[in-house]
């Protein structure tokens, strides 16, 4: 099938914008999946973080979306002196303004989070991202080149966690599960024009990195810090052109819709969704997921 006959079947094929725009807020909120692992959606174990801290907290959120963890964190967290909120998507940022208008002591920064973290002077009692921090990674892995990106993205996280961080300060962080069956499908799309996953049969190179840096920094003292790994219940699409989209428009952020390989893509990601299709019509992809709780020392 061609571009144009595909325009026409699935018209949210026509959606496109740069990275740094993003999905428009409400079209994200409207195709996005809840995550459940082991009977908790992924809110629930960024509330369980969030509870207990104690005292005024001063909190920094990288890559809040729409402001769903946002929302979550606030409920659960008591009383808040300070959050910072860090999106590369500068209409993403308007969305929580909007939603938090009655929320004065929240800041919002429009940057990429790896930058923001290299630059910042701020400290923090807590830290938090949920699914979003790795493509902040791997786009200056991409960028900048494995090795180059690696010493960024590393000097960035080891700031975070050594001096951003106040003494006995957190960092909760989900990151995604690359050998799950739901990111599979997206990687194998994505590793197209992205050379950093030259392998897929490994974890992303955003969990590895994570995982080196946080263990020289145990053995050196300065952290410590708990890893969870989490096979979720599978996410459920009514069919498989619900499917389709989700991974095009949400997982893959547009990325290939003007693409001239499109076609070739559809039929792929098509060919993948079947492989999880019950006889009902409908498609469920288990996730899964990687869940840090990092204390500085």
């Amino acid at each position: 099938m061609e571009r144009a006959e595909l325009l026409k079947k699935y018209p949210w094929m026509g959606i496109t914008t740069k990275l740094e725009d993003y999905l428009e807020p409400g079209y994200y909120d409207r195709i996005l999946r809840e995550y459940v692992f082991a009977g908790k959606y992924d809110l629930e174990f960024l509330k369980d973080a969030a509870v207990r801290l104690k005292g005024d907290v001063k909190a920094l959120e990288l890559g809040p979306g729409t402001g769903r963890a946002t929302d979550a964190f606030l409920r659960a967290s008591g009383k808040v002196k300070q959050l910072t909120l860090v999106d590369l998507s500068q209409r993403m940022l308007e969305s929580c303004r909007a939603r938090f208008t009655n929320r004065g002591f929240i800041s919002y920064v429009n940057s990429d989070s790896i930058d923001f973290l290299l630059a910042d002077d701020g400290t923090y009692d807590f830290a938090y991202s949920l699914w979003s921090f790795s493509h902040s990674v791997h786009q200056n892995l991409q960028r900048l080149g494995l090795s180059d990106g690696r010493a960024k993205v590393r000097r960035a996280i080891n700031k975070l966690l050594t001096e951003n961080l106040t003494p006995g300060g957190s960092f909760f962080l989900i990151h995604f599960d690359s050998l799950s069956d739901e990111q599979r499908i997206s990687i194998r799309q994505r590793s197209r024009d992205i050379t950093i996953f030259e392998n897929l049969e490994v974890q992303s190179p955003s969990k590895r990195l994570m995982d080196d840096l946080l263990q020289e920094l145990k053995a050196s003292g300065k952290v410590s810090f708990e890893c969870r790994h989490y096979v979720g219940a599978p996410i459920r699409f009514p069919t498989p052109d619900t499917a389709l989209e989700y991974y095009l428009n949400f997982h893959m952020e547009l990325h290939f819709n003007e693409s001239p390989k499109l076609p070739e893509i559809v039929e792929e990601l098509e060919a993948d969704i079947r492989k999880y299709q019950a006889e009902d019509g409908s498609v469920s992809i288990k996730p899964g997921c990687f869940i840090y709780s990092i204390t500085r020392i």
